[in-house]
């Protein structure tokens, strides 16, 4: 697999609204903040699109999910890498407290504050399964799913593929 020698950045560690663009890569062609629900890109413009621990916060995954198929080029893949609910409530429990201890620990240790991280299991409390988005990818129309999960399904990288040809549903 080759890498684009350029990059787009919408909404990420390289944009912030209060500071607008900070220095970035030097391959880091545009820095765009914007709703991932409409993204400002035409059809098919991507190759690849990364989303690093955003997926939960989207207020309508689904959508934003729509608008990543419309700007990937045929045959271009979605990389994702986020948290999710383990399969077995009683593991979501677990997990859940460990997340929030861990939270707690880091964000004093490298913070001095303990909510800096424990908002990542508030907001995971409603998401979803690997499995589970795994299905809902499918159902989207991309080809290909892939997961890799981690931490007994805790955390989870996806790979899938936008389909060569038209979607169908």
């Amino acid at each position: 697999m080759s890498f684009p020698t350029e990059w787009t950045s919408v909404g990420s560690v390289w944009q912030l609204p209060e500071q607008g663009c900070r220095p970035a890569p030097t391959n880091l062609r545009q820095c765009v903040s914007a709703d991932a629900a409409a993204l400002p890109f035409a059809s098919t413009s991507f190759d690849a699109v990364f989303i690093g621990y955003g997926l939960r916060n989207f207020p309508r995954l689904s959508t934003a999910l729509e608008e990543v198929y419309r700007v990937l080029k045929p045959g271009g893949v979605l990389v994702s890498l986020d948290f999710f609910l383990p399969e077995r409530s009683w593991l979501q429990r677990l997990y859940l407290a460990y997340l929030y201890g861990q939270g707690a620990f880091w964000g004093v240790v490298l913070h001095g504050r303990s909510r800096v991280y424990t908002y990542i299991p508030d907001s995971l409390r409603s998401f979803m399964s690997a499995k589970s988005f795994s299905r809902l990818l499918d159902k989207m129309g991309f080809a290909e799913v892939t997961a890799r999960t981690f931490l007994l399904g805790g955390i989870s990288v996806h790979w899938a593929w936008r389909r060569d040809r038209s979607r169908t549903t």
